[in-house]
């Protein structure tokens, strides 16, 4: 197996996109209302919260119970810098201006505004059920203006 070494941007650029996995304990049981037969989008669902005017988030959902959200009700923090970190820009507890999708798959969408690195960034944030205990949070890349 070959290793490549990382610089410690390129790393930080590849861990943009992360994952939600083992959100739920992996000794949880399914109810009894539960079949073999379910599929896991009834498991694992996502909620909107927010409204237009305060933007919006996911919260998660494992049975019907809510079992995580973004600390702050934001989708996340981040901190952006020029190539020099001469100048830097903090956001923190981004949420989306709107939303598509249902309970299974959430995609939200938004920009933001940089003001110190006088651009604005165009953000996605996927989630997505891909098991029956487990979710994907992706965030591309920012494409900035």
């Amino acid at each position: 197996m070959s290793r490549t070494r990382l610089s410690r941007r390129d790393f930080v650029l590849s861990s943009v996109a992360t994952g939600v996995a083992g959100i739920v304990s992996p000794h949880a049981k399914p109810t009894a209302a539960a079949s073999a037969s379910d599929s896991h989008e009834q498991w694992l669902t996502f909620e909107l919260s927010g409204d237009r005017e305060q933007g919006y988030g996911v919260e998660i959902l494992f049975q019907r119970q809510k079992v995580a959200r973004h600390k702050g009700g934001g989708e996340f923090s981040a901190v952006f810098q020029s190539a020099d970190r001469s100048l830097e820009d903090r956001v923190e507890n981004w949420r989306a201006s709107s939303w598509t999708g249902n309970p299974s798959h959430v995609y939200l969408q938004g920009k933001c505004k940089l003001p110190n690195l006088n651009t604005t960034v165009s953000i996605k944030v996927e989630y997505e059920a891909v098991a029956a205990k487990v979710g994907r949070k992706t965030n591309p890349l920012p494409a900035s203006r």
